[in-house]
Order: C-alpha cells, then structure tokens, then sequence
C-alpha cells in the first residue's frame, strides 16, 4: 500500500551525488538496507556494502561505498545535524561492514571523449539558432524558427539513450565504468531538456508562451508532487 513520503522516511533533506546540485530527498533506513530517494536519484545499499558514513560538514554525511554504478561521492544533507543523522542510522539497526580494500578504483571521467563530438555540434546548431552573434532576424523568421527545438531535442534523446540502451552506453562510458555514475547527470538533462522541448513544441504550435510556460510548469509540479507524496 502506498503512503506519504513524509510520513514513511526517517530522515528529509537533499542529496548531492559527483558534481551534481543537491536535490529534495529523502533517507530510509532499517536492519537491511539504507535507501536515499528524490526525484532524479535513486541510491539502496546493503549493510556490506558501507564502507562508512562519516560527517561531512554541520548538517550533512558522506556516504562512501562499493557500488561502482553509482556516483563515487553521495552525500546526504537534511535540516538536523550530521551527529543526528547517524545516530537515526544507527537506531534503525543499519551497521555498515565493507572493507575500504572493497572501493573500487576509478580514475579519470567515466565518459569516452567521443561524447564531446555530439555535444559540439549541438553546441554549434545552438548558437547559429540562438541569439547570439546577432542572429535575431534570422531566428525569429518562420522557417528558422521551426527548427529551433532541434538541438533541445538532440540533447533530450543523446541523453535518453545514453541512460538506458546498453549498446550506446558501450560506445560513451569507457570500460570498466557504469553510467550509473553520471546518472544524475544525465537524468538532470533529461527533465530540463524534456520540459524546454515541450515549451517549444506549444510555442511554435501557436499557444501564446505565457500560457506554454505556465503548462510546462504545471507538469513539473504534478511530477514533483507525485514523486514526493508516494512510495512504492
């Protein structure tokens, strides 16, 4: 049976997961596993696979662990302090029991630098779209602008791809590494992405854009909302 989020977590905050911003999450914790939940981040661990949680600032924990499909560096932030936090891990009856000889080594990004072609050429189309290099007029002609939802589309499917089909991620994540680790990355630019495309699309269709803006946003609300309102 599903139930509130608010009334089901043990612990509400934000994460922060490599070089991603910290995003509204929340913590779960028991004799089995610590979990961390928010909109674009999903982290479950095992006791053995811990190596620590130690304090990382006032009101925040380091989670440092064994997985090698998730970020190298999560860290969990919430309101009370990072003491508080650790002694509600522990009360929960989580013990972590990983050894340090079981962090896997990465080194370096975990993309191949192939992936820097497509996004130089969305780059590109991007500024000769845009408004740069004073390129007004011929943005806002008829025949140019239709195209100018082309590069958000591009990043939206580079980006959907590369999260979820296997062959793809073959070619841009070098060996050795899992997408995992720039998942947050990725699902970032896959909602942003996802949102502008339907500005452009109610746009160019001919809703006037206050009103494509306001749709949008209406949509992320109802994905917030639900996401943060319901567990599985």
């Amino acid at each position: 049976m599903q139930q509130p989020l608010e009334q089901a977590a043990d612990l509400k905050g934000g994460i922060s997961a490599s070089a991603s911003n910290s995003s509204p999450a929340f913590l779960f914790a028991d004799v089995n596993r610590l979990y961390l939940r928010s909109l674009l981040q999903r982290y479950e661990f095992a006791p053995h696979q811990i190596v620590s949680i130690e304090k990382d600032r006032d009101k925040a924990i380091s989670i440092k662990h064994t997985r090698s499909d998730y970020p190298a560096s999560i860290i969990f932030r919430s309101s009370v302090s990072a003491a508080e936090i650790l002694e509600t891990i522990r009360n929960k009856g989580f013990i972590f029991s990983a050894s340090v000889s079981d962090v896997p080594i990465r080194e370096g990004i975990p993309v191949r630098l192939t992936i820097l072609i497509p996004i130089c050429i969305v780059v590109i189309w991007s500024l000769l779209t845009g408004q740069s290099f004073g390129l007004n007029q011929l943005v806002h002609s008829q025949t140019w602008g239709n195209w100018r939802p082309i590069p958000i589309g591009v990043i939206f499917s580079i980006s959907v791809i590369t999260r979820f089909f296997p062959p793809v991620q073959w070619l841009l994540i070098k060996p050795g590494r899992h997408v995992g680790e720039i998942s947050p990355f990725l699902n970032g630019l896959i909602l942003v992405s996802g949102l502008l495309g339907i500005v452009s699309f109610l746009i160019i269709s001919g809703i006037s854009e206050l009103f494509a803006i306001l749709m949008t946003i209406s949509t992320l609300w109802l994905i917030v909302e639900l996401d943060r309102r319901f567990i599985e």
